[in-house]
């Protein structure tokens, strides 16, 4: 009987053991996912936003929209994977830039801390060489969801 008992929690044991290389993998796969550089998908960017604002405001101007679609263009996301965060773009002609910290959650979400000590929040959608990025944090609008594309130099 006590060799069963032996058995039986040795049994026990390397499975919790397993279970939990399988969690930290599935953790490391998605943070190696998500790690790299991102660019914003600006024409995608853009016709989600006038899709949203459509009912609430008049359409962009012609010069207001190029700006706009310009500075799109422009924004890099950067996810490092020691969980530092960058993320810049050119806005009326000067170059922004913006550092944190990222860290992806058990439960899926990411959750970024600026260097303000602001926190964003994030639900995280991402195919292939695709990741929108849908704001779970209340004061974000649906308005807000980020697309964005691998950066491959």
């Amino acid at each position: 009987m006590g060799t069963y008992r032996s058995f039986f929690l040795t049994g026990l044991l390397l499975g919790m053991f397993q279970l939990g290389l399988v969690a930290q993998s599935k953790d490391s796969i998605a943070t190696a996912e998500l790690s790299g550089a991102w660019l914003m998908d600006a024409a995608l960017q853009m016709e989600k936003s006038m899709l949203a604002n459509r009912n609430s405001q008049k359409a962009l101007e012609d010069k207001h929209r190029e700006d706009q679609l310009e500075s799109m263009r422009s924004r890099m996301y950067i996810f490092y994977e020691d969980g530092q965060f960058e993320s810049s773009w050119v806005s009326h002609g000067g170059s922004q830039i913006v550092y944190g910290k990222w860290d992806l959650g058990k439960d899926g979400v990411l959750l970024i801390e600026l260097e303000d000590k602001s926190l964003l929040s994030y639900g995280i959608t991402l195919e292939r060489s695709r990741l929108q990025l849908t704001p779970g944090i209340s004061g974000q609008s649906e308005a807000q969801t980020l697309y964005l594309k691998r950066f491959e130099p």
